[in-house]
């Protein structure tokens, strides 16, 4: 029995409808030999057109009449038993190989069949057969229409199907590939696929660590600037306590020289007392004299100590004046050398001229800092950047971003522009439209002899000036737009130019007269 049953595990798949694809349900067997469920032979000769014969689903063999069909006890008693011990080996929670009995390790979803490794590996070769872990629930695998496993893949629908769903389902006419090779073609495409996930997490993991550079570096440049700013802060601080220290030092002396001449002065006037003391004695002595000779004799001296009280009379008065209480330091004046200095060093800086920008009639310095016009042009290289129309020149270096502060000695030049220009300024241009502070891209402060105005784009604003104008001070803020003219000496502010700056800033110098010449001042 044993041995039958051994014999009937292997033969399992020949258990199986050729129709249904399920173990035999009332097997039947025709005259040709194949075998079917009763049911699944009566369905296929009742689906027949009319007037034909009776064919096998298997062979097509013709019957002139409807067979008569018999149970087949044999196939029906092995099926019976199979499935006995299938719903035992459930009950029993075991997984085993159905043909040696040792643990299973896969199962045929075609036959159903539970095969241990070795098994496997030789059931595998059977055409058809496709075998999956134990574990893996066969239902998922099957057509819940027709309950048969899937074989096709629909390519329209991108569906699994079964064999009946493609004669007799809804996929009759789609295009279908065999599981195989559905699984082929879709792995090379997952294959491809996975190339291209692993360039883009590649792609990812570089940028990624670019971003952690960028970090770092952002992380350091913002640690150098706190640490800038903590040292400006420090400076300034440093700067303020300076400033407060000079300014006690300097109310300290102050207050101390007039102390020193008060003290004098009380002195002095303790022994004028003392003076007037004896004066008064001695005039008290003479009142009482009644030798007319003696008395004669002592007045003349009496008149001269007389006469001191009339000095005394005129120190008092002198002293009483000088006694009011002193001006006040001029604290506007302080905080306007305060912020000098502070312009100076943190953001002052000595802009050189450019030679290619000088007009011909102008001489630079051998560094670069002062400009004097001459009689006669120097024989400079054309150049496209070379003013030829005014007698100007523009700076080195333009000024894109932050502050900066320089200062220009106008105490040589009678009649001449000071400020900055965009290098759009125009060059060749013989109008008056290519002077500093007649166009829209240039700021200047003009001096006319005594005369000071601030000037752009042709509009002119006359400021007052009570001394002649020697050194001015430009602080230029890109980003704030603004151009801040100074009397360098006292750091007065004289006017500020406001706009939206675009493009670089050069610092810019016009001269007038020969033989006149401007210098910027070296600063830090």
């Amino acid at each position: 029995m044993a041995e039958f049953l051994g014999r009937a595990r292997i033969c399992k798949e020949d258990l199986t409808c050729p129709v249904c694809m399920d173990l035999f349900s009332e097997p039947v067997t025709l005259s040709c030999g194949h075998t079917f469920c009763q049911r699944c032979a009566d369905g296929h000769w009742s689906s027949r057109d009319p007037g034909t014969q009776c064919t096998c689903p298997t062979c097509r063999a013709a019957f002139p009449s409807k067979p008569s069909l018999s149970r087949n006890v044999v196939l029906a008693s092995m099926v019976c038993q199979l499935q006995t011990e299938e719903d035992a080996r459930v009950a029993e929670g075991t997984w085993c190989c159905e043909i040696c009995r040792h643990e299973a390790s896969h199962r045929c979803i075609r036959c159903e069949m539970l095969l241990c490794q070795v098994h496997s590996d030789a059931h595998r070769k059977k055409k058809g057969h496709c075998l999956v872990d134990r574990t893996v629930d066969l239902n998922t695998l099957c057509c819940s229409e027709h309950g048969k496993p899937f074989e096709l893949y629909c390519r329209w629908d991108d569906s699994l199907v079964c064999m009946v769903c493609k004669v007799a389902g809804d996929h009759e006419h789609h295009q279908l590939y065999t599981v195989e090779k559905a699984y082929m073609k879709f792995k090379n495409v997952l294959a491809r696929e996975e190339g291209h996930l692993s360039d883009m997490q590649l792609s990812i993991s570089t940028c990624i660590e670019e971003l952690r550079n960028a970090s770092n570096v952002m992380q350091n440049a913002m640690k150098q600037q706190k640490d800038g700013i903590e040292g400006k802060q420090k400076e300034l601080h440093s700067l303020v306590d300076d400033v407060a220290a000079h300014l006690d030092r300097q109310l300290s002396d102050r207050f101390r020289f007039m102390l020193h001449q008060f003290e004098q002065q009380i002195w002095d006037l303790q022994q004028q007392m003392v003076a007037l003391q004896e004066s008064e004695a001695i005039l008290k002595v003479a009142m009482q004299q009644d030798d007319t000779v003696t008395f004669l004799h002592g007045y003349k001296n009496l008149q001269d100590r007389l006469k001191s009280v009339i000095w005394v009379q005129d120190t008092l008065q002198s002293m009483a004046a000088q006694t009011e209480t002193p001006e006040s330091l001029d604290l506007e004046a302080l905080i306007d050398n305060v912020k000098g200095t502070y312009f100076r060093k943190f953001y002052g800086c000595t802009p050189m001229l450019e030679v290619n920008s000088a007009h011909p009639r102008l001489l630079l310095s051998e560094d670069f800092l002062t400009a004097t016009v001459t009689d006669l042009p120097k024989p400079y290289p054309s150049h496209a950047d070379r003013f030829e129309s005014h007698i100007q020149v523009l700076g080195s270096v333009g000024f894109s971003t932050g502050c900066h502060y320089w200062e220009v000695d106008l105490s040589s030049a009678e009649r001449c522009s000071v400020g900055a220009a965009y290098a759009s300024t125009p060059r060749k241009c013989y109008g008056p439209s290519s002077m500093l502070g007649r166009n829209p891209v240039s700021w200047c402060v003009r001096k006319a002899g005594t005369a000071i105005s601030a000037m752009q784009d042709w509009k002119e604003t006359v400021l007052g000036m009570a001394e002649p104008l020697q050194f001015l001070g430009l602080c230029l803020d890109y980003e704030a737009g603004t151009l801040s003219c100074y009397r360098a000496e006292t750091m007065t502010l004289l006017h500020t130019f406001r706009t939206t700056f675009t493009k670089p800033v050069f610092p810019a110098l016009w001269i007038c007269w020969t033989n006149d010449s401007l210098s910027i001042c070296p600063l830090g």
